[in-house]
């Protein structure tokens, strides 16, 4: 992994998630971004792999006004892997804890899957959010992984907080997805070294949300 690499990674979280943007202010008003579209133009052409990479958000419950978390793995790998960059997507009453508020850099740990990376970054995504999220009332998140000479492994990536409305009503189940988001700088991305178009285009069509329910 060369030291450019880890560096793009870096400006890549930080670009995205401070809100900042190549374009004018006046055209950051409004983020009409298309999910499904994106994905359709990024990988026209390129077919999916038999199998691959199979990524999942695990589900877990709480209680209102609990803290709870959620873990981010991968199984499938026949390589390992180099690098990742995911967006997160949950409903916007559930709130993510912070390591630093002010940068909203995210609380998190690293799982085995990724514990020999050269560069791990999470941060919450506030402003020039899509307007498909913003319709559904959807919070996100990006997390990023630059492993040191293709080390990621099967297993859990990343964990995460998420703190439940005290005022949420049991039985409530909150889905909490991947999102596809392409960019110049932040685009969606789980490759090996060989950049393997297939497998990632695999992962990203078989990915696996996760939930959190309200107990009683």
């Amino acid at each position: 992994m060369t030291a450019g690499k880890i560096i793009a990674a870096a400006a890549s979280a930080a670009l995205l998630l401070t809100g900042c943007s190549l374009k004018g202010e006046e055209e950051e008003e409004k983020n009409t971004f298309d999910s499904a579209q994106a994905f359709a133009e990024d990988f026209d052409g390129v077919t999916a792999a038999g199998s691959g990479p199979q990524l999942s958000i695990s589900s877990t419950s709480g209680k209102a006004g609990d803290t709870v978390k959620v873990t981010i793995s991968v199984q499938g790998m026949e390589k390992n892997w180099e690098t990742c960059g995911l967006h997160i997507v949950y409903p916007d009453v559930l709130k993510c804890i912070y390591s630093d508020e002010e940068q909203k850099h995210l609380e998190f740990t690293t799982g085995s899957a990724c514990e020999t990376a050269a560069a791990v970054i999470a941060r919450e995504w506030t402003e020039n959010l899509p307007e498909e999220l913003l319709d559904d009332d959807l919070g996100a998140l990006f997390f990023t992984a630059v492993m040191d000479d293709e080390s990621g492994t099967n297993g859990d990536i990343a964990t995460f907080s998420f703190h439940i409305p005290e005022n949420a009503d049991a039985g409530t189940v909150y889905d909490i997805n991947f999102y596809y988001f392409s960019s110049l700088y932040s685009g969606d991305t789980f490759v090996d070294a060989d950049n393997d178009r297939t497998a990632e285009k695999y992962a990203f069509e078989h990915w696996q949300g996760g939930t959190v329910t309200v107990e009683e």
